[in-house]
């Protein structure tokens, strides 16, 4: 069972490194969104990758932490009640055990996450289970008949020496750039939090004078079309006018032609009318009966016509037209 659940384990972690650390939606979502992880959650849900994820999780269901503890401390106590060492981890894992898996494969870090235990907690029983600097060789060789041997350290085989300063002075000096590189992209990320902020409200601002725009574009797109519109009724209005215009000159030529003819025939009939003036003063009275029209009734017809035409000629100046 245990070393089916290492390869759960194994499963899942590959399954996260391959697809969900590299996944699109929560690169963008975060990018978008930040940390709120409502929207990952329910996508993680619906995504073939999550739906595996959950199988194997629940797989990985075991009783609670608690009650297996309190199990193997009771297997730890004799039978006087005396609490006897303990010989692992509270997770149940043994010496044994920790060993099968290295030579299987697995790290020390692997081992210590499948088993849930917290973060260099299994360091310490490797320590006490003197198994420091085991590997799968190692391990594959303590689990031959008659290797159940302590392992050798490497304090133990090498000479002790006195460290070397300069390499000391080295290590104090890579320490201090890396720090300071620490410091350095520490406020470079603050930076360019701030920037991307900044831009934020920038993006926010073009936006908001984007949407002025397109109001102010609309507004001038309803003014041009209601301006279309009167030029059209103003162009029907000035041809109409065109029109009128050119009707009342022709009439005005016609009354100026007019004009002319009555006042050429005024000319005529006052040269008559003087020439029956002088004809009658220069003629001796009748006293006879006249049966035809007389001069002086032809005067008279003269004067009325004229006066008729003085009277057309003076309508015509009333009406601006001479």
């Amino acid at each position: 069972m245990t070393l089916e659940r290492v390869e759960v384990v194994r499963k899942i972690d590959d399954l996260l490194e391959t697809h969900c650390n590299n996944c699109q939606a929560k690169r963008e979502y975060n990018r978008e969104y930040g940390g709120n992880t409502s929207f990952i959650t329910k996508h993680c849900s619906k995504c073939p990758i999550g739906i595996q994820l959950a199988e194997l999780g629940q797989q990985l269901t075991v009783r609670p932490r608690r009650a297996i503890k309190l199990e193997i401390e009771m297997e730890e106590q004799n039978m006087t009640g005396q609490r006897m060492e303990k010989e692992g981890p509270s997770c149940g894992l043994t010496k044994q055990v920790f060993i099968e898996q290295i030579a299987s494969g697995e790290t020390v870090a692997s081992v210590e996450k499948a088993w849930g235990m917290k973060f260099n907690t299994l360091a310490f029983w490797v320590k006490k289970w003197d198994l420091k600097g085991i590997n799968a060789d190692k391990a594959r060789a303590l689990l031959e008949p008659g290797g159940d041997q302590p392992l050798l350290r490497e304090k133990h085989t090498l000479p002790q020496t006195a460290p070397d300063v300069s390499l000391l002075d080295k290590a104090e000096r890579e320490i201090e750039r890396l720090t300071a590189e620490l410091e350095n992209r520490q406020a470079a990320f603050k930076e360019m939090v701030a920037s991307r902020d900044s831009v934020e409200q920038e993006l926010m601002a073009a936006y908001q004078e984007r949407d002025e725009l397109q109001e102010r574009l609309s507004e001038a797109k309803g003014a041009l079309t209601t301006a279309q519109m009167q030029r059209g009724q103003f162009k029907a209005e000035r041809d109409a006018l065109a029109i009128e215009i050119e009707r009342l000159t022709a009439e005005n030529q016609e009354l100026l032609i007019a004009q002319s003819e009555w006042r050429d025939t005024e000319e005529v009939l006052l040269a008559q009318i003087t020439e029956l003036e002088r004809e009658v003063a220069e003629s001796a009275p009748v006293t006879a009966t006249v049966l035809e029209p007389s001069e002086t009734h032809l005067l008279d017809s003269a004067i009325a016509e004229l006066t008729r035409a003085r009277r057309i000629v003076q309508i015509l100046s009333t009406e601006g037209i001479a």
